[in-house]
């Protein structure tokens, strides 16, 4: 630990790899990306890894993201370069950042992670995101937590005010069981260093819901984007392959025609058979 003199190299430890910096100039000589994340990232997402190797990359994975999002600069860093974790951010990349990512085992079962900061007044808080898909009754209803997450991977953040506050609306999938896939549209608000998961904004003819949930055939692709255009969020409408498999998500499948969710001030209502132009 003594101090480096005049025209010595030091090699210092970084979350991607290692360099070797001058102790004058700081000089980066030469610098070695985190090939043991990415190789571990990369064991989760394949089926055919055994249970217990997964195991430890993912070990391996949520220490590493613990690190990155202990930086005290995180809000500001660029994550995309991060291969199989999905990152995403406010507009302004000042509010919120999160990372999720999944598991995929050789029984077709799939687990979420994901860790996630956001900035109040100059403080950064940090949360980790537990997966309780299984324990949520009724995911379409209800306000959730960090500690109780229906776990997906996010894709896209729209934000949305309803009555002077500010919520931010998430594109979610989640991987296929086997069986079904699914898509989530979810809903991300803050106070203080509260996060919350969830609003009363979905409104479906005369019900209301706290987040969306779709599932269909794992043979199949179902499109969900937002459009600028018309301030909606669009999808496949999702229909059964027949009546008689009506509620029965893994005969289910796009139709050809379409249905949204239109931007309102009360929050996100529900629109069927919409006219989508390229």
């Amino acid at each position: 630990k003594s101090e480096p003199q005049k025209g010595e190299t030091t090699m210092t430890s970084t979350l991607r790899g290692f360099e070797v910096v001058d102790s004058v100039t700081t000089n980066v000589y030469y610098w070695v990306p985190d090939v043991m994340l990415r190789v571990h990232l990369e064991s989760l997402a394949d089926i055919n890894e055994e249970y217990e190797m997964k195991e430890y990359a993912l070990n391996i994975v949520k220490r590493k993201m613990d690190d990155l999002y202990s930086l005290p600069d995180i809000m500001s860093k660029d994550l995309r370069g991060l291969n199989r974790v999905v990152t995403v951010s406010d507009p302004d990349n000042k509010v919120f950042k999160v990372s999720t990512y999944c598991v995929s085992y050789s029984d077709f079962t799939t687990s979420f992670f994901g860790i996630m900061a956001h900035n109040d007044n100059g403080k950064v808080y940090v949360d980790k995101l537990e997966d309780k898909t299984d324990d949520i009754l009724s995911p379409e209803r209800g306000v959730l937590s960090p500690a109780k997450w229906y776990g997906a991977v996010y894709y896209n953040v729209i934000p949305i005010v309803i009555e002077k506050k500010l919520y931010y609306t998430l594109l979610g999938y989640k991987a296929s069981d086997g069986l079904v896939k699914t898509r989530v549209i979810e809903v991300l608000s803050f106070k203080g260093k509260k996060v919350a998961f969830g609003a009363p904004l979905f409104l479906h003819e005369k019900a209301t819901y706290h987040r969306r949930v779709m599932k269909y055939s794992a043979q199949a692709n179902m499109m969900m984007r937002y459009d600028n255009r018309i301030s909606t969020l669009v999808m496949d409408h999702l229909s059964p392959s027949s009546t008689m498999f009506r509620g029965q998500w893994r005969y289910y499948g796009p139709d050809m025609s379409y249905d949204g969710y239109k931007m309102t001030k009360q929050g996100w209502e529900f629109a069927n058979d919409l006219d989508v132009m390229d």
